[in-house]
């Protein structure tokens, strides 16, 4: 009798770590995320795959393309002039993934 509740015993502990260890364990990875955001970061605007990119060139709104040194175009858009929320997205620069996108970015930051 008192082997049979020993191994009952031992039985029910076994079965409790094991599904401690699934719970813990087994459960997916949580995305790794911008800290601020939550936002992942393979979808986060900085990461996605980008043509073109909006930027400040000499105190002007400028347009690099990728693995260009110099920028493609340079608009008399004087930065300084645009609200301080745009100012600062140009500083970290504006990805545009095609021309349709960056033709539409231009004209918020022209009109």
């Amino acid at each position: 009798m008192k082997g049979t509740f020993s191994i009952t015993l031992l039985s029910l502990v076994g079965a409790a770590l094991c599904a401690f260890a699934l719970a813990y364990w087994g459960r997916p990875p949580e995305p790794a995320g911008h800290p601020e955001t939550g936002i992942p970061i393979e979808s986060s605007p900085s990461f996605a795959p980008w043509k073109y990119m909006i930027c400040e060139y000499e105190g002007r709104l400028a347009v690099y393309c990728r693995d260009e040194e110099e920028p493609e175009m340079v608009f008399d858009v004087f930065v300084h002039t645009l609200p301080e929320y745009d100012r600062g997205a140009l500083r970290q620069g504006v990805p545009a993934a095609s021309y349709e996108e960056l033709v539409a970015l231009l004209e918020d930051y022209t009109s």
